[in-house]
This record gives C-alpha cells, sequence and structure tokens, in this order.
C-alpha cells in the first residue's frame, strides 16, 4: 500500500512539473516579441503568436486555417523548410512577404522539433521583422551612390575647365568647353560651374 501511494504521489508531482512546463513554454510562445508559428509536417500552421498577427494584419483564426503555402511569398533566400526537414536542425534564411500590413523583409529561422525517436514533430518559426532596417539602409546607400556620383561629375567637369583655361593663358582664346549635361542629382554642382565659366569667358 505504502509503495502504491509512493508512485501515486511521484505521479502527481510528475504531473504538476509537467503542467509547470507547460505553462512556460506556452507564455515564451505567445509573449515573445518575435513573430512565431508552429506548423505540422504537412506545413499546416497549428499555432501562431500575437507577434505574428500584428506583423501580417491576419486575425488567429485566418492564421490557423492556412499553410505556409497560402502566404503571398516575394522573394526567398538562404536555407527554408526543406533544408530544415532533410537536416533536422535550426536553418535560417530571408524572405519577403506581401501581407495586408505590406511588404515585409523578415529573417526566418526555421527549427524542427524531434520527438523521442528522432523524427520531426514540428517545426517552429521564428521571424524577424527587418523592413525599416533594409528601407533604412537602402536609404544610406542610395545617398552614398549619389555623393559618388556628384563628385565624380565635379572632378572631371574641374578637371576639364582646368585644361582648357590652361591652353587660353597660354594665349588660345579661341578654346570652348561645354559642360557636361547634369541629372537631377549634379544639377546643384553644374549651375555654380556655369556660372563660373560665364564670369572666366566674359574676362
Amino acid at each position: 500500500i505504502l509503495n502504491v501511494s509512493a508512485g501515486r504521489g511521484g505521479m502527481k508531482q510528475m504531473d504538476k512539473d509537467c503542467a509547470k512546463f507547460q505553462r512556460k513554454a506556452d507564455a515564451l510562445f505567445h509573449r515573445s516579441p518575435y513573430p512565431t508559428i508552429l506548423l505540422n509536417n504537412y506545413l499546416e500552421i497549428v499555432e501562431t503568436n500575437t507577434a505574428f498577427l500584428g506583423l501580417t494584419g491576419l486575425s488567429r483564426e485566418h492564421v490557423l486555417s492556412m499553410t505556409l503555402k497560402d502566404f503571398n511569398l516575394v522573394s526567398a533566400s538562404g536555407q527554408g523548410f526543406e533544408e530544415a526537414k532533410r537536416s533536422k536542425r535550426h536553418v535560417q534564411g530571408e524572405a519577403t512577404f506581401s501581407f495586408p500590413t505590406g511588404i515585409k523583409m523578415v529573417i526566418r529561422h526555421t527549427i524542427p522539433l524531434l520527438d523521442e525517436r528522432g523524427e520531426i514533430e514540428n517545426i517552429l518559426t521564428i521571424y524577424r521583422d527587418v523592413t525599416e532596417e533594409r528601407k533604412h539602409l537602402e536609404e544610406i546607400n542610395t545617398r552614398e551612390a549619389r555623393s559618388v556620383k556628384i563628385m565624380k561629375y565635379m572632378e572631371h567637369e574641374v578637371d576639364e575647365l582646368t585644361t582648357f583655361y590652361g591652353r587660353a593663358a597660354g594665349g588660345d582664346l579661341t578654346v570652348r568647353y561645354d559642360l557636361t549635361q547634369p541629372d537631377d542629382d549634379t544639377k546643384a554642382v553644374h549651375d555654380p560651374l556655369s556660372k563660373l565659366q560665364d564670369a572666366v569667358r566674359g574676362i
């Protein structure tokens, strides 16, 4: 009788421990600031968190009725679900989706969850929204490219003017140089150079 009671007590404690662990796991999943979904082997979504709903603009009911293939994928790179299933390990890639909230660029972590036999039971996918980060980086690269373009334009025109006016200083007053036609980026440099050129021609 004592052994049976001890066994039942141990089982109750084990049940309590399992329930406690389950509550912690649920809290980690649902309260995570990173958009997360849980998939089965057929790539059907079986669970999602609030952050994912915020990323996509979709309702929980809608998301749980979807498969991964239902999302409007614009582009993808790196490793994804096929590589994760084949290797049974965490893989990483990038993807761009069109959601009701707009075009979203994400870094995607795909993590196979294995059962006691080492077979894939579920697939956990965690996203990191890098949309604003990438837009900011693109703006920086655009401004940098524009600066380089303007600098090269100015260097070229000044070099050409220096050559022609060197010849004029040597006595050849027939020399002329027409500045390269500017575009929207180089117009701000072209205009003062043109005024300088007119002033020298006047002299």
